[in-house]
């Protein structure tokens, strides 16, 4: 048990070769770096603590990649949707424009129809 002990320093990958290690607790202490991933030979390894540090994370380049890739699988998805939106206004305004047009005709027939009747009431008058 090293937990609680004032070490300083970093974790060396050496410790991937102690085999037999059951109890790895060495929390509240000051080590720094990352944690070496040779952690995870240590096959009798029960027990583990490491809070209390400084560790800083790992990202790998896989995670690096895997993340740009989601990144630019999203931005595809923003531009197809930004272009189906495009296209979709595109045929809201020419069904708009349609609609001004047939309300036009209906307006004009319907005042054609109204000069029709006025003329009919002034010839019966």
């Amino acid at each position: 048990r090293l937990y609680k002990s004032k070490f300083i320093g970093s974790i060396s990958s050496n410790i991937g070769d102690m085999g037999r290690l059951k109890w790895l607790w060495i929390h509240d202490n000051e080590f720094t770096g990352v944690v070496p991933e040779e952690i995870g030979r240590l096959k009798k390894l029960e027990g583990l603590t490491l809070h209390g540090n400084q560790f800083v994370p790992v990202v790998k380049e896989e995670t690096h990649q895997a993340e740009e890739k989601d990144n630019q699988a999203i931005q595809d998805k923003i531009n197809e949707l930004k272009e189906e939106l495009a296209r979709r206004r595109s045929v809201v305004e020419v069904q708009k424009q349609e609609s001004q047009q047939e309300d036009k005709t209906l307006h004009r027939k319907l005042t054609d129809v109204d000069e029709k009747e006025d003329a009919n009431l002034e010839g019966l008058n």
